[in-house]
Order: structure tokens, then sequence, then C-alpha cells
């Protein structure tokens, strides 16, 4: 007797995703077997990206490399589609919340009309397992880091991450991605710290020359990069989706809108305090900024900025007006628009709580802006 025929559970349309997939795994396979044939016949050195094949016979290149069409099937762009990820968003440190606590204020986020729920990484929360979960279990809200280091994760794991959490929230995912700081990746991390331009372009460009042949979302998803300086947003412009600063102000927004240019993204945090008495709201942003002070990226920004070494050391009433929006939420929504006036497609407010907690969001501050 013969063994039993194993016959598919899953229908026709599965079925059809399915061979595409072992299609493409396959496709995968020859372009590994075609490279060392190529290795093994010219003795160059073969590259799976189709723009750095290093050999100088093109005839070489045809007929032993791979098949460029086919091969453009499993290659990595890391320009997206145009998600909408609304006028206004939520940065917070979700990444000391416990998860029940997190996921209902998640959903009170969604439920207030917010586009994108933006999540920090530090040496908390694993914010791309975190905005797995919360897709999970929202309907209608955004996800977006604010910053992913990318010290932390090979480029590689960083696109399958990207295009699995995209094509699981059928496009509600958005990737952005930053140097973080070197006290932050030598001292914590332990790792070395390189030049922050030449960093990000290389590991963009090997995160672009990674293999993902999982199922793919139905629009590429966006990719933005922490851009404060004109050569990082020069980068922003030409290789991602756009730029996404932090800690600055409308005229910087403005600055970066000149050199992104009309098209890239601009997505731009805002710290928020809800309170009118001048004295008091500047002693509450006193503690938030001081976390910033002494890392180099954002001191250098404020400096080009306009602010001296004693703005900063001190963090003078100066620094803190143009840093931080307090008042009432007229005032408060006010600076949201000079942002957008500024060229700002977008701004996540990072509200600020009287209580001085983190891990505590100021609900009346966040109800105010959208009332």
């Amino acid at each position: 007797m013969g063994l039993p025929i194993a016959r598919s559970t899953v229908g026709p349309r599965r079925q059809g995703k399915n061979q595409k997939h072992l299609q493409g795994c396959w496709n995968f396979v020859f372009v590994l077997v075609m490279s060392q044939r190529c290795q093994a016949k010219s003795g160059a050195q073969f590259t799976t990206n189709p723009g750095r094949c290093r050999h100088e016979d093109p005839d070489l290149h045809t007929d032993y490399c791979f098949n460029r069409k086919l091969y453009r099937t499993i290659w990595a762009d890391l320009q997206g589609d145009n998600m909408d990820l609304g006028k206004l968003g939520v940065w917070y440190f979700f990444d000391g919340i416990d998860t029940d606590q997190a996921t209902a204020a998640a959903q009170r986020i969604e439920s207030m009309g917010y586009g994108t729920l933006w999540l920090p990484e530090t040496v908390g929360k694993d914010p791309l397992t975190t905005a797995s979960w919360f897709l999970a279990n929202t309907k209608t809200l955004n996800l977006a880091t604010g910053i992913v280091n990318i010290y932390n994760r090979e480029p590689g794991v960083m696109l399958a991450a990207q295009r699995t959490l995209a094509e699981q929230s059928s496009g509600r995912f958005a990737l952005a991605m930053g140097v973080s700081h070197k006290p932050l990746v030598e001292g914590v991390r332990g790792l070395e710290y390189g030049p922050p331009v030449a960093t990000m372009r290389s590991y963009l460009e090997k995160m672009s020359a990674s293999i993902y042949n999982g199922p793919a979302p139905a629009e590429t998803p966006i990719t933005l990069i922490a851009a404060l300086g004109p050569k990082m947003l020069e980068l922003a412009r030409e290789q991602t989706d756009g730029a996404h600063p932090y800690f600055t102000s409308p005229e910087h927004t403005a600055m970066a809108r000149d050199i992104l240019g009309q098209g890239p993204k601009l997505c731009v945090e805002q710290k928020v305090i809800l309170e009118t008495d001048a004295g008091k709201a500047r002693e509450l942003a006193r503690p938030v900024a001081k976390i910033y002070q002494r890392l180099p990226n954002y001191r250098n920004n404020w400096l080009r900025m306009g602010m001296t070494e004693q703005d900063i050391d001190d963090l003078s009433d100066r620094f803190i007006d143009a840093t931080f929006a307090w008042g009432n939420a007229d005032t408060i929504k006010a600076r949201v628009q000079e942002h957008i006036d500024a060229g700002a497609d977008h701004v996540c407010v990072q509200p600020v709580n009287p209580n001085g907690q983190f891990g505590d969001l100021h609900w009346d501050c966040l109800e105010a802006i959208t009332g």
C-alpha cells in the first residue's frame, strides 16, 4: 500500500501565494548558485547588487551572474508609497510602560483621532515588538519608530522587520531609523560609533542590498531617518522617504524643508506642556531637556539653530521657549501650526506631565490639542 497523498488544506488563493513564495525561494537559490559559478569561472568578486558587479567583461556578467529581471523581484526598495500619517501624532516613552497600560493608552490615542503613534528605542522594551502588538490591538492607528537604533540590528534584519510589520498591518507601519549618539552606542552598547552620515549611508545601502523574500506588503512601506544637520537631511532626500527631526523648532523645520525640497516627508517631534505660567512651564521642561543636554548630536544642532553654549548649559529661558511649546491649548496648537506652515507634513507631540513622571501620559494635554 502506498503512502497517502498529502493534500493542501488551504484555498486556491493561499496556494497561489505559497507557490509564489516558493518560486521566490528558488529564485534566491538560483542567485546564490550562479554567484558560485561566476566566481569559479572568472575569479571576480561577486555581489548580489545588480549595480555593483565588479566584472570588467559585461558578457561574463550577463552569462554567469544572474538574471537581472528575476533578481528585481527580490530586490529591496527603500523608497515607499504615499502612506498617510495624518497631520498629528503622539511621540512617547512607551518602552517603559507595562503592556496592559500601554495597550489601553494606544487605543485611547487612536480614539482621539491622532494619526500615528511614535515609539522610541533606548534600553527599554523593543520598539518593533511593541509596534507589532499595538498594530494587532488597534484598527486605524499607524505605528512609527522614533527612532530605532541602526547599531542594534543588522540591515537585513531591519528590512525583514519593516516588511513583516507592514504586511501584517496592511500598511500601518513606518520605519524611522537613526544613528543614535556616541555615549549610548559606545558607553551603553559597547559598540564602535562611526561618522554619522557615512554610517547611515552605508547602512541604507546594505539594507537596500538585502534580500527579503517573505510575503510582500501591498504597498512598499516608507523609510525615514533621524536627520538634524544639512548633510543628513540631504541623505534623507536622496535615499529615503524623508526625515524625522527631534527636539527642534519651527525655524529648524523651515530649514529642513528647504533642504529636503518638495516631496520627501518631514515628520517633526514637538514637546508640549499644558501650563500657562511661564515659570512653572519652564521648570517642568528643564528635567526633560537635561536628559538630552550632553548628547553631542543634539548640542551641535542647537548651536546651528542659534543657541549659545551658555543657553544649552543653563537650559536658558530662550532655549526652553524655542524647543518646547507651553501655554494653553490655543498656544500649543499655534506652535504645531507653525511647524506645518514651515513645511512639516506631520507633527508628533510629546506631552510633558505636570506631575513630572515619565510613563504617565498627560491626557488633558492630548485632549486639549485635538479639542
